[in-house]
Formats: structure tokens, sequence, C-alpha cells
């Protein structure tokens, strides 16, 4: 279900970029607004996890290593539940 509102939104969102696009400039201002929608959108895919760690200051720690923040957190982290053999840490 989060995929699919994840996807109208995004399409609701490019939709009214090329409007205001086309009322700029034109079928011109469309196509350039759907370049850059479909650019933005591509990158928002292939490094929102990134962006996201990176806006916590996260830190990947060692699976031997623990995170003192909650009790499942730290069995995850003890337990090596991840399957990376990493585990990452905020704060």
């Amino acid at each position: 279900m989060n995929y699919l509102r994840t996807a109208i939104l995004l399409a609701g969102l490019t939709g009214l970029f090329i409007a205001v696009g086309y009322l700029i400039g034109g079928s011109g201002g469309a196509i350039i607004a759907l370049v850059i929608a479909v650019a933005t959108n591509l990158f928002s895919y292939w490094n929102a996890d990134k962006l996201v760690l990176s806006m916590h200051d996260a830190q990947e720690v060692a699976s031997v290593q623990w995170c003192p923040t909650h009790p499942r957190q730290r069995r995850t982290n003890n337990q090596g539940e991840s399957g990376t053999g990493t585990n990452g840490c905020l704060g």
C-alpha cells in the first residue's frame, strides 16, 4: 500500500511540475520539466537511503558493537540479524 501511495504522490508532483513548465514555456517547457522530474525521481530512488542516513549522521558499526538506544536494537546488533555483518547506529 505504501508503494502505491508513493507512486501516486510522485505522479501527482510530476504532473504539477509539467503543468507549471507548460505554463512558463509551452510544450518545450513541459518537455524540459518532464526531463527534470524524471531525473530527480531517479536520483531520489537510487540515493534515498544514503540521503536519509547522512541527514541523521549515521555511522556504521561492527556487529560486535551495539547502540545504547533501545533493547530491540541492541538484540538485533548483538545477534547480527540484519544479514550484512554490520549495522547502523544513530546518535
